[in-house]
C-alpha cells in the first residue's frame, strides 16, 4: 500500500493555566455569558511577559510595573466580542433543559416573555477587549518588548524572532494579518476565552428585536497555535508543512500575568520547529514499532503527542517561572503574588514543571533548553 493515511494534526499552545472561571459580572448576560466549562484539547500552554523597565516615575514619584499595572490596566472596563478569524461553525443543537434555562435568563434580563427567532453555533474564541489610552498601551508594549529581550538572553534563545512581533489590539472588527517569514502578529485582549460553544440568538422581546451572544468556556491566558501538516506511508511519517497562527495574549487583570504571559507565548512559538522536528522523529519510532503503517494506532500516536505537549509545557513555564522569580522584586511582585501565581500550574499537563525547576536550580535556564532542542532522552523519556 504506497499511501496508507493522510492527516492534518494540531499542535499548539493552549494556555490554560490561568485556569479560573471568568468572574462573575452583574451584566453577565447582556455580555452573553452563561456558566462556564473547561473545553479540554490537545494543546501547548503559553505565555507571554510585560513591561519590561523595572520601575516608572509617574506624578513625580517612583512605582513599580505591579503598581503601574494596577493604576492603568487592570480592573478597567471591557465588553466581550467574537471575530470570525477565531470561529469554527459547529453543529451543535441545545438540550431542551439549556434552552428553557437560556429563556428564563433572557427574560428576566429584557422584563418580558422572549421568543428565539433565529439561532446560530460556533466554537472558538470569545475575548474582552483591552480599552486603554494609546500612552498606557505604548509604555506596556515598550516594556514587554524589553522584558522579552531579557528573558531570552536570560535562556539562551535566539532573538531574531522578536523584530519580527508586530502588536496590535484585537476588536470586533480587527482585520486578522497572516504570519509570514517576516511579520508575526500578536493581538493583545483583556481576556481570552476557550469556548465550547458560541451560541449567537436572534430573539424578539418587548416587541424589539435584540442580538445575545451565549458562551461556554474557559478563560485562557494566551495562545501560540500551529498546524502540522504530516503525511505517512509505510517509509514513515513526514511533515508537509506548518501553518502558523497569529499569537493571543491577554493581560487580564493580574500584574504579575501580565508581565509574565508574554514570555511564555512567545517562547511556545519560538520552539515550534523544534516540537515538529521531535514529533516527527517519536512519531516514527511509533510507526517502526508498529511494522506496519496499516497498524498504527492512532490512540497511541496521541498520547505520544500529549506527553511531548507536557514535556515543553515544563520546559517552558519552568523557564517562565524562574525568570519572573529573579525579576519580582524590581517589578514590584511579592512572595504572595509568586505562590498565587504558581497555583495556577496545576493538572497533569503542567506535571513536569516542579522538576525543571529544579533542573534550571542546579544546572541553569540555557542547559535545561539545549536539552529540549537536542531532543535529549534526559527530557524526553515517556512520562
Amino acid at each position: 500500500m504506497e499511501l496508507a493515511s493522510r492527516k492534518v494534526l494540531k499542535w499548539g499552545v493552549d494556555e490554560n493555566f490561568m485556569g479560573k472561571p471568568k468572574r462573575n459580572r452583574q451584566n453577565d448576560l447582556k455580555k452573553g455569558r452563561l456558566v462556564t466549562r473547561r473545553n479540554f484539547l490537545i494543546a501547548s500552554a503559553g505565555a507571554l511577559g510585560a513591561t519590561a523597565i523595572g520601575r516608572f516615575l509617574f506624578r513625580n514619584r517612583e512605582e513599580t510595573y505591579a503598581q503601574w499595572f494596577k493604576n492603568n490596566i487592570a480592573n478597567t472596563d471591557s465588553l466581550s466580542f467574537v471575530h470570525p478569524k477565531f470561529l469554527t461553525d459547529l453543529d451543535y443543537n441545545p438540550s431542551e433543559s439549556e434552552k428553557q434555562i437560556l429563556l428564563e435568563k433572557l427574560s428576566r434580563q429584557s422584563g418580558g416573555n422572549v421568543t428565539i427567532l433565529d439561532s446560530k453555533f460556533y466554537s472558538g474564541h470569545s475575548f474582552d477587549c483591552l480599552d486603554v489610552r494609546p500612552e498606557v498601551l505604548q509604555k506596556y508594549l515598550e516594556g514587554t518588548r524589553e522584558e522579552l529581550r531579557r528573558f531570552f538572553d536570560n535562556i539562551g534563545e535566539d532573538k531574531g524572532l522578536l523584530a519580527k512581533l508586530d502588536f496590535n489590539l484585537l476588536g470586533k472588527n480587527t482585520l486578522v494579518k497572516p504570519v509570514s517569514e517576516s511579520l508575526v502578529p500578536v493581538y493583545l485582549t483583556k481576556e481570552i476565552d476557550d469556548n465550547e460553544f458560541i451560541a449567537k440568538y436572534l430573539v424578539s422581546a418587548v416587541g424589539m428585536q435584540q442580538e445575545f451572544l451565549v458562551f461556554r468556556g474557559k478563560t485562557k491566558g494566551g495562545e501560540a497555535n500551529g498546524q502540522l501538516n504530516v503525511e505517512w506511508d509505510k517509509k514513515g511519517l513526514t511533515i508537509k508543512g506548518m501553518d502558523n497562527q497569529p499569537i493571543l495574549i491577554s493581560t487580564t487583570d493580574n500584574p504579575l500575568a501580565s508581565r509574565s504571559l508574554p514570555l511564555a507565548e512567545v517562547l511556545h512559538y519560538s520552539l515550534r520547529n523544534v516540537k515538529s522536528r521531535v514529533f516527527q522523529s517519536e512519531a516514527n519510532k511509533l510507526l517502526e514499532d508498529a511494522k506496519n503503517v496499516d497498524v498504527l494506532n492512532h490512540a497511541n500516536l496521541q498520547r505520544r503527542i500529549d506527553e511531548l505537549i507536557k514535556v515543553e509545557e515544563g520546559v517552558v513555564h519552568a523557564l517562565e517561572f524562574e525568570y519572573m522569580q529573579s525579576r519580582a522584586k524590581e517589578l514590584g511582585f511579592t512572595g504572595e503574588d509568586l505562590r498565587g501565581y504558581q497555583k495556577g500550574y496545576k493538572g497533569a499537563v503542567y506535571s513536569l514543571v516542579p522538576g525543571y525547576r529544579s533542573l534550571i536550580k542546579s544546572r541553569g535556564a540555557k542547559e535545561l533548553l539545549n536539552l529540549f532542542k537536542q531532543g535529549s532522552k534526559e527530557i524526553f523519556r515517556e512520562n
